[in-house]
């Protein structure tokens, strides 16, 4: 018994201190761990968006220009199939949705990085027409496109603090 007590009283006396440590509020010893920079794009590569397109023009779209998205799930329901990609970062990706019926392309949603905005918004604004009185949002990141034919809307709409939409949508006359 007599051992123990100076053995007790030395474990304690080396725990103590990495106890207090690690219950602190106070950081100063532990690493600064450096923050994870989010991707940014110089150039956007838009996705797949004719409409009627079947899945196969769109998959080998997707293989052949767009890098850094796998193709995670296929899934068929009463009404459309569906195509979801993945991107290379956290919560982006593609969704192509197909009719049943015809098995045509009508709707694209593409999720992007709310960092890269600028140069997606900047393209949009250079490929088709801004619709003027539609409610430009920046801080939302909402704005509403057409083609010159108004045949192809592409709304964007910011999702969460981090991702925005970019919303392809066919209207047929």
């Amino acid at each position: 018994m007599k051992r123990l007590i100076p053995l007790a009283i030395l474990s304690i006396t080396m725990a103590l201190p990495a106890f207090l440590t690690s219950c602190s509020s106070d950081d100063e010893l532990l690493p600064d761990t450096p923050e994870v920079l989010k991707p940014t794009i110089t150039n956007w590569i838009e996705p797949w968006h004719i409409q009627g397109s079947g899945i196969d023009e769109v998959k080998a779209y997707m293989s052949t220009s767009m890098y850094g998205y796998t193709l995670t799930n296929e899934s068929s329901s009463t009404a459309n199939y569906q195509l979801v990609y993945t991107g290379s970062y956290e919560s982006t990706g593609l969704i192509y949705s197909f009719t049943k019926h015809e098995g045509g392309l009508y709707s694209v949603i593409d999720t992007e990085l709310c960092v890269n905005k600028s140069v997606i918004i900047k393209y949009l604004k250079e490929h088709y027409s801004l619709v003027s009185g539609a409610g430009s949002d920046d801080e939302n990141i909402q704005y509403l496109f057409t083609t010159p034919d108004k045949s192809t809307v592409i709304t964007t709409l910011k999702v969460s603090d981090e991702c925005f939409n970019v919303s392809y949508s066919f209207v047929t006359h």
